[in-house]
């Protein structure tokens, strides 16, 4: 099903045939060095002619169902009316959907009248901002997420760079100590496993689990060590 009056594809540092193909598909593609997500995805929203806009990364789909009603909302009158749409994303690892925990629903802002709509939030986790009314759209964003349990651990490590770089350059930083770190990193696994029902998806949901317990524990013991770094090694604790 075609939903697109026009496809912008913004890529940099591609060695495959995907930009090939993405023209053999009508797309008008433009390379452009790498900054941020953020930064990339502002400067495809810029470049769109019409009013409405949908945002996919390179790993995401469409399911037929939001497909389908995003066509529907589209056509009918209540697009008229609201400023954009939201869904869910649902994530493929290890061999299958993964459909509890920290990582489902995902719920994602990625449609919207380009007017009403910017993108904002940090470089490693970009946010669309839409100013009015966004309706909730049936059907899931495909998300083929991590091809291993290394790729995952190699995302971690970037996040938690990502976030000391951007946090130790406020004048405002709380160091958790060592017994808050800890009491994070396992209510983090808890809520992920068990509140979330994460141990439905079986082995995969408890890596993930366990992986999101483990991005906490990185995260802040990374602070502490880069507080101790800036201070001379001064005891960053509270």
């Amino acid at each position: 099903m075609s939903i697109a009056d026009e496809i912008i594809l913004v890529t940099n540092d591609t060695t495959d045939s995907t930009v090939e193909i993405a023209k053999s598909l009508g797309a008008t593609c433009l390379d452009r060095p790498f900054v941020s997500l953020l930064d990339q995805k502002s400067y495809a929203f810029s470049l769109c002619s019409h009013s409405w806009t949908l945002s996919i990364d390179a790993d995401e789909a469409l399911s037929e169902t939001l497909q389908r009603s995003i066509r529907s909302f589209l056509d009918s009158p209540i697009s008229d009316v609201c400023a954009g749409a939201k869904f869910n994303r649902l994530s493929f690892f290890l061999g299958r959907w993964i459909k509890h925990g920290d990582w489902y629903p995902d719920r994602k802002f990625r449609l919207c009248d380009k007017s009403k709509g910017v993108w904002s939030g940090l470089p490693e986790h970009d946010l669309l901002t839409i100013n009015g009314e966004v309706k909730f759209l049936k059907g899931d964003l495909l998300h083929y997420s991590y091809a291993n349990i290394n790729e995952l651990t190699e995302k971690t490590i970037y996040f938690t760079d990502e976030y000391i770089k951007r946090v130790t350059t406020s004048v405002n930083i709380r160091i958790l100590s060592t017994l808050e770190i800890i009491f994070r990193s396992m209510f983090r696994f808890f809520r992920g496993y068990f509140l979330k029902l994460g141990f439905l998806d079986g082995l995969p949901g408890l890596i993930i689990a366990i992986n999101s317990a483990h991005y906490v524990f990185v995260k802040y013991t990374k602070l502490r060590f880069a507080c101790k770094s800036v201070n001379n090694h001064e005891d960053c604790s509270n």
